[in-house]
């Protein structure tokens, strides 16, 4: 039994826990650790490329864990760790005193890999590079040859827009203009477009149109493409709603109340051209939404809706729905976890720090010697000396509601909630994953769940 430990191939084979062994391997979920709980696991290859992992647990002795965090199984040799195998949780299933994990490696590619698709004039390696970047892989991770190389080709970006009604082209900014639906699918062949392509491209009224160069991939020039036209339609959106009567360098203004509610909105079909080779893909780029299917006893392990009398909780989980809707952008679903989480904390009471009387003494200390606006400055930055961090009421809401926070949690919830400031502040950030953020909306589903 011994030399499954020893071998670099562990994750094809079968563990069993034994003495010592936790110290040469090691099951965590997030940055709890499960070793003490772990009977055996059991890692398979599935197909060419997907592997997949089993772990069983023994209850009496296994922590609270969040299933929305990583699960990974780690070899330890002396001061060195090595991954054996890292991937999302897809079922935990209990069985009188046992709970059996099975996660993936593959769950972005199974379940953002593969939109319904039209295509004409495709490489394969065009395709298959599409699929990666869909399914969760960074571009510098992949390393395809294009059969087809144009650097100088100019591809055409068009998206599908609802509830605009045109009657000629008209522009949206210097890039993007906006033109009556016209478009036919007879060039893929009525047979290659999929019903739901086809119907959602003839309830479109116009499409959003753009050209992008210097990219060889058609999903980047996509990308870059849709980018162009979500800003273009922001900014529309924004002077739209402005309702001020004067504008400050055009002077008065009409209105319209009727044109001004109304909003451009794409549909997520994408029709993606490159105007040299000819080669054109149709497809929807919204995520596959997972039909619920859910027994009785899934319904059974549900809580009742909180009662009216309790607003915050209702007013917090119809925040998290907003947050928990994968077909969002990633950022739109931060803002609706943070609010959610506000909600959730709104009530915190965190115990004062400092006296009243050492607090005036701070500030009195603090400017002495500034006059103007350098010490409105400073009292401000000091006024709220006595009130805690959302972070910190979140906790403090948590422990007293005997709800398990975790340092885990902590630490997830604090790395999105630097995101967040930094897009708000101006300072440098990047979206979070669309897993990061599902971990966070677990996190928050449970604070608000037990809430008081």
């Amino acid at each position: 039994m011994s030399s499954w430990l020893e071998r670099d191939d562990v994750d094809l084979g079968h563990t069993p826990i034994i003495a010592g062994w936790s110290s040469r391997r090691s099951v965590t979920v997030g940055s709890t650790l499960l070793d003490r709980a772990v009977r055996h696991f059991t890692t398979r290859l599935v197909g060419r490329s997907e592997v997949q992992a089993e772990v069983v647990l023994d209850l009496s002795r296994t922590p609270g864990f969040d299933a929305f965090a990583p699960l990974q199984i780690t070899s330890h040799t002396g001061d060195s760790a090595t991954p054996i195998f890292s991937g999302t949780i897809q079922d935990v299933v209990l069985d009188g005193e046992t709970a059996t994990i099975t996660a993936t490696n593959m769950s972005n590619f199974k379940e953002l890999g593969a939109p319904p698709l039209a295509h004409r004039e495709m490489g394969a390696y065009d395709m298959l590079y599409m699929f990666a970047r869909t399914s969760g892989f960074e571009q510098e991770n992949i390393n395809f040859q294009m059969e087809t190389r144009d650097i100088n080709e100019t591809i055409e970006v068009a998206l599908f827009i609802t509830d605009c009604h045109i009657t000629e082209p008209v522009s949206l900014s210097s890039a993007v203009r906006l033109v009556p639906n016209a478009v036919h699918l007879d060039r893929f062949g009525a047979d290659a477009v999929p019903p739901s392509l086809r119907s959602a491209v003839a309830s479109a009224s116009a499409v959003a149109v753009t050209y992008v160069d210097g990219e060889d991939w058609l999903y980047e020039a996509e990308e870059l493409g849709c980018v162009q036209i979500s800003e273009a339609i922001e900014w529309i959106t924004l002077q739209l709603r402005n309702g001020f009567s004067r504008d400050q360098e055009l002077g008065a203004r009409s209105f319209s109340r009727t044109v001004s509610r109304g909003s451009l909105r794409d549909n997520g079909i994408v029709l993606v051209t490159g105007l040299s080779t000819g080669r054109s893909w149709l497809r929807d780029r919204s995520t596959p939404v997972v039909s619920l299917d859910m027994d009785a006893r899934v319904f059974g392990e549900l809580r009742p809706l909180p009662s009216r009398a309790h607003r915050r909780p209702r007013l917090a989980a119809a925040a998290l729905a907003r947050a928990a809707d994968e077909d969002s952008d990633s950022m739109a679903r931060l803002a609706a976890l943070w609010q959610a989480l506000e909600y959730y904390a709104a009530d915190a009471s965190i115990k004062s720090e400092f006296s009243a009387a050492r607090a005036r003494s701070i500030r009195r200390n603090a400017t002495k010697g500034l006059e103007g606006e350098h010490k409105k400055r400073v009292l401000q930055a000091l006024q709220n000396l006595n009130e805690g961090s959302l972070l910190m009421r979140i906790a403090h809401v948590a422990d007293e509601g005997g709800v398990t926070f975790t340092d885990s949690d902590r630490a997830c919830l604090k790395a999105l909630r630097n995101v967040r400031n930094n897009s708000v502040h101006g300072g440098a950030f990047e979206p979070p994953t669309r897993d990061d953020v599902n971990q966070g909306v677990s996190i928050a589903a449970r604070l608000i769940l037990h809430s008081k």
